[in-house]
């Protein structure tokens, strides 16, 4: 590939945030190969600010198909808007055909089948797929930017709950598009009691709820300890927020992978999913999958499912135990505290 002749990129990523995050592992290695090209990225509306995160990505372009680009005719005005960027080159990492309309010379698009390497996280399948391409890659690495109104955001919220720059920070993440995926209620509860209790730490809760009855129950029953962010801040708020965090605790969902991804310490929590498949890039060994040992786990992917009733916590996630997490969390705390001794 002449790099030289490459001064426009597209990358065609996915819709979902924590999908999104992962897309992201491309900038670096196509900024290092490309480093006078301008790299656009084609995301959801939601996925927008997660796009305006990352440094390399010097464009976000919104494909919003439910809403101004809904329909036939919106269909071909965005393939019209895009063809008048004319790009010399497309990554394109999901199941699309829009690709073949866009009038790029070289598009280059991943295939889940031409990386068969058992347990791969999609992160490194598409470090992979680019080597393979020719493009010189190095280990998994992402480098966030943060909005100035997002920083003052995630300021003034430590100053109205007097959070002194010292004490420990955790960020928990209640909630999961999937109630499948959650954890109870009482168990956050009490995790954050100890925390509270045994760390005095200051506890910020993350997430957004959505339409099942199990969210509903969420914010009006968590801990009062804790500094509640659900629903009451965007993503580019949050972005800063955990990247300010000491510990992250949360279910397979976006905000678990961002703090991965950012270097903080992350505790996920598997069952109904399966943690080979997507688990949080850089904390692999911090997961605590459930060991209920039932024959539908994982039911995700593949959705073998089983007992579950969709709309609450699946019996695999209510099997993991407040005590072992709570091992897990100090475990990492004194941890650090040894490595902030030297």
């Amino acid at each position: 590939m002449e790099n030289q002749k490459i001064k426009k990129i597209l990358i065609f990523g996915h819709s979902n945030l924590g999908d999104i995050c992962y897309d992201m592992v491309v900038v670096s290695p196509l900024k290092k190969a490309f480093p006078k090209a301008l790299i656009s990225l084609i995301t959801s509306p939601k996925g927008a600010d997660i796009g305006n995160s990352i440094k390399g990505v010097d464009q976000v372009i919104i494909f919003d198909k439910h809403g101004k680009d809904k329909g036939l005719l919106g269909y071909l005005r965005f393939i019209a808007m895009v063809r008048a960027h004319k790009f010399d080159l497309a990554i394109i990492l999901r199941d699309m055909q829009m690709h073949y309309f866009l009038g790029i010379r070289k598009i280059l698009k991943y295939r889940k089948s031409a990386i068969a390497i058992k347990d791969a996280h999609v992160a490194e399948k598409y470090l992979m797929f680019l080597e393979k391409q020719g493009i010189k890659v190095g280990p998994a690495e992402f480098e966030f930017k943060f909005a100035e109104h997002a920083s003052r955001y995630a300021a003034n919220l430590f100053k109205d709950n007097s959070v002194d720059t010292k004490a420990l920070k955790v960020g928990i993440m209640p909630l999961a598009a999937w109630p499948l995926k959650c954890w109870p209620i009482e168990n956050w509860n009490k995790i954050i009691e100890k925390l509270n209790t045994e760390f005095n730490a200051k506890v910020f809760l993350f997430g957004k709820t959505g339409d099942s009855e199990w969210d509903k129950q969420v914010v009006p029953n968590i801990s009062k300890q804790a500094i509640l962010t659900i629903d009451q801040s965007t993503v580019s708020q949050t972005m800063p927020l955990i990247k300010a965090l000491d510990i992250f605790i949360g279910l397979d969902s976006s905000f678990l992978h961002f703090a991965s991804c950012m270097g903080i310490e992350t505790i996920g929590l598997y069952g109904a999913t399966d943690p080979n498949f997507i688990y949080p890039l850089f904390h692999k060994q911090n997961i605590i999958f459930s060991n209920a040992g039932l024959k539908c786990m994982p039911c995700y992917p593949g959705l073998r499912g089983g007992i579950c009733n969709a709309h609450e916590p699946a019996e695999c996630m209510n099997a993991i135990s407040v005590e072992h997490v709570w091992q897990k969390i100090t475990n990492i705390l004194n941890q650090q505290k040894k490595q902030t001794a030297f």
